[in-house]
């Protein structure tokens, strides 16, 4: 299962912040996100799925890509076609929802990829394998 985001900041505290709202989760058994909250949806599938409530677990988990470094200005629209393109909108992947509210389309995407900028798409996945 994966995961697509995007971030303005540098990549390590926006996953940071991933991980930051894992803690929470397993720390505060009543603590309730609202569904389509994407940034615990890392978490929760550890939780829910995986029965993963150690610190350490979120870290082993998952594995960070970038896919692109885009401009701002486009950071929305290419995070979309990624979402898209690699189908990770609940049920086949972990993101809650795309950015614009649109389900899984079924078509072929190409874009282009722009390079240089400190705003990045970015790709997470389960590292691990076997049923927990």
């Amino acid at each position: 299962m994966c995961y697509v985001g995007r971030t303005v900041q540098p990549l390590r505290a926006r996953v940071n912040e991933h991980s930051a709202y894992y803690y929470k989760l397993i720390s505060d058994n009543t603590f309730a996100p609202e569904e389509n909250d994407d940034g615990f949806s890392l978490g929760k599938h550890l939780v829910e799925v995986h029965n993963m409530k150690q610190r350490d677990n979120f870290k082993q988990a998952y594995k960070v890509s970038i896919l692109s470094n885009s401009s701002p200005r486009t950071l929305e629209v290419d995070e979309h076609r990624y979402i898209q393109k690699l189908r990770t909108i609940r049920p086949l992947g972990l993101n809650a929802m795309d950015p614009f509210g649109i389900a899984l389309l079924d078509l072929s995407l190409r874009f282009s990829i722009v390079l240089g900028h400190k705003s990045y798409v970015f790709y997470i996945h389960i590292v691990f394998s076997g049923v927990f």
